[in-house]
């Protein structure tokens, strides 16, 4: 009994993730392929999810699409957590000083989740993210950060699973050249994105660091940064570096 409990819960978090994934409605023969189960099967664990409200299947089409639910759950976990209480103020006044958009994301192999952020009142450029918005590793100075604390045979792993896209002429591919750009955000101690997914977008993304220091969120200030505003990036950086360390002492205190 518990092993059928067991594969049952295993193959309802599987379709919740392809439908994350994804990040559209799939059909039932869609997520039937993907679990390489019969649909009959798919069809009845389905069922049960929407029966839940944690999927939602169009009346019209009949595709599956996440289900309010799962906003609810991840909601309430986003508020229980320390790291979320302990850094909006810190974190709004880092928004206020730069005028740029501030997000703290937490590792969850291979990509990273946003937990809480701030959006500054008169930004050129929103981040149009929600609490719970997962990116792959490689695209975003949060992935990057977490990827420098990691070691070179595993960034070399992860990478080979990877099709890394060029969005942009500074967009770096190669996976040594990826390798060498984070020896040196872990040397410097904060990792950058500089037009490499959006011409004229800047992140600079600190770590939130455990007593070892060890890695345990990452801090990112993303914004647009023209030519007149090539200032605005030491800022970007000195409030990312400082408004991480603040957050890791105060969670160090907590605990």
């Amino acid at each position: 009994m518990e092993e059928k409990i067991k594969g049952s819960i295993d193959k309802a978090f599987f379709l919740l993730d392809c439908l994350a994934v994804a990040n559209r409605p799939m059909s039932l023969k869609e997520l039937a392929e993907e679990m390489d189960a019969p649909k009959s099967t798919v069809h009845g664990i389905l069922l049960k999810l929407c029966n839940l409200d944690a999927v939602f299947q169009d009346a019209h089409t009949g595709r599956y699409s996440l289900g309010i639910r799962l906003f609810e759950l991840g909601n309430a976990y986003s508020q229980s957590l320390d790291i979320v209480k302990i850094a909006r103020p810190i974190v709004k006044e880092a928004m206020e000083a730069t005028q740029k958009s501030v997000h703290i994301m937490m590792l969850r192999f291979p990509w990273v989740v946003l937990v809480c952020h701030f959006e500054p009142l008169n930004a050129r450029l929103k981040m149009l993210l929600t609490t719970g918005t997962r990116l792959p590793l490689y695209s975003n100075p949060h992935g990057k950060l977490f990827l420098s604390y990691m070691s070179d045979s595993r960034v070399r792993e992860y990478l080979k699973t990877c099709k890394i896209k060029r969005h942009t002429d500074w967009t770096v591919t190669d996976p040594e050249a990826i390798i060498k750009q984070l020896h040196r955000f872990r040397r410097q101690g904060y990792a950058e994105d500089h037009n490499e997914r959006n011409i004229g977008m800047h992140g600079i993304a600190a770590p939130i660091v455990d007593h070892q220091g060890e890695i345990l969120y990452s801090l990112a200030i993303v914004g647009m940064c023209n030519k007149k505003e090539d200032n605005d990036v030491p800022v970007m950086i000195d409030w990312a570096v400082k408004a991480a360390d603040q957050i890791s002492v105060r969670l160090w205190n907590k605990r």
